[in-house]
């Protein structure tokens, strides 16, 4: 009956100290986002994609009510972090996860107004 408490043990402490090895490889960005007029800025789309193959998105969220946003649970590796709003310029900045650096609270990002000219519109009816 020991020998079988002591697999059960041994089972549960490698299940416990996998996971735990696990946790420690993932790490988080956190930031603030704001326009030229030191606003925060609402519903801006915050997400990484991987340095090598920037089409494909890992992870994402969007900015809250002050401007703040949170990237939990991202694995060691180099990212491009992009920032974009519809009616704002797009950012795209790059950064590096790994063991001296697991939580990564960037410094405040401003956007700016992405002001595009259109043509004029034409509206014809037929009557």
């Amino acid at each position: 009956m020991a020998c079988k408490k002591t697999k059960w043990y041994t089972l549960a402490l490698m299940l416990l100290l996998q996971n735990l090895s696990y946790a420690q490889d993932t790490g988080s960005i956190s930031g603030k986002v704001i326009d030229r007029k030191n606003q925060p800025v609402e519903f801006v789309t915050v997400f990484i994609s991987a340095k090598n193959d920037s089409s494909k998105v890992l992870n994402g969220t969007i900015t809250d009510s002050l401007g703040t946003f949170l990237l939990p649970n991202i694995p060691d590796g180099e990212y491009f972090l992009h920032v974009q709003m519809i009616g704002f310029k797009k950012i795209r900045q790059g950064v590096v996860l790994d063991q001296s650096n697991r939580k990564i609270s960037l410094p405040v990002v401003t956007i700016e107004a992405d002001i595009t000219t259109l043509g004029g519109v034409e509206i014809t009816a037929l009557r």
